[in-house]
């Protein structure tokens, strides 16, 4: 929750992303009036951002600074309703910005827009430049497990993905125990992360399949960090 406000505050404050410094191609130039349906969300007048879209229903598909859109700013802002109307003007749920991020992997902490999202054919499989998936966010998010199971419901891929070891980081049980229902992939485990959590549950699940190596750099975190 900490560094998501640190997100949101920093975005607030007008950062640009430093595509021109690490020599990629520079954005499209913002919509003005896409701009100014971002600017209602992040301050959470609805009404305000009601008005803008009747008035500019194209500004809906239109994109901003850093290439993001409104429909990430609705999905991160967790407005759902804003986010239906922006997909039913036009907005396409897959559209990147520069850092090839969608509005599914701004959504992972709010699960009513993950939905509408995933119902308006979102790919829940989506990397962005930097090789995150919104499944990745999710497990690592505590408390997220009811968008994991969105996301697995329609067809996030677990193969490859190392899940077990964020939700166990993230001290999350429900998560960890819906994974491992669901056929997350067992290595690497990271059994230290779960004792670094201090999530005994999550421990306690993971144990049975620990191997001599899990075992010993959890044990070495538990010695390292007073936990017993």
């Amino acid at each position: 929750a900490e560094q998501i406000a640190i997100v949101k505050a920093w975005i607030d404050q007008g950062a640009e992303w430093p595509n021109e410094l690490a020599g990629e191609i520079a954005s499209s130039p913002s919509d003005p009036q896409a701009v100014r349906l971002m600017d209602a969300l992040r301050r959470g007048d609805h009404a305000a951002f009601e008005n803008i879209l009747r008035a500019n229903p194209t500004a809906a598909k239109g994109q901003g600074s850093g290439g993001s859109t409104p429909l990430m700013y609705a999905a991160l802002y967790g407005d759902a309703q804003a986010v239906q109307m922006l997909l039913d003007q036009g907005a396409d749920a897959n559209a990147r910005n520069d850092a090839g991020a969608t509005a599914l992997l701004w959504a992972v902490d709010q699960p009513a827009a993950t939905r509408i999202l995933l119902q308006n054919h979102a790919d829940p499989n989506i990397r962005s430049a930097d090789g995150v998936t919104p499944l990745l966010l999710a497990a690592a998010r505590a408390g997220a497990s009811d968008v994991v199971e969105l996301l697995l419901d329609h067809g996030a891929t677990l193969a490859g993905q190392p899940v077990l070891a964020r939700a166990g980081a993230a001290g999350d049980e429900a998560t960890m125990r819906l994974l491992l229902e669901r056929g997350a992939d067992k290595k690497p485990l990271r059994l230290d992360l779960a004792v670094r959590s201090g999530c005994a549950a999550c421990v306690k699940l993971l144990l049975p399949i620990a191997g001599k190596d899990d075992l010993d750099t959890a044990l070495t975190a538990a010695t390292r960090f007073g936990l017993s």
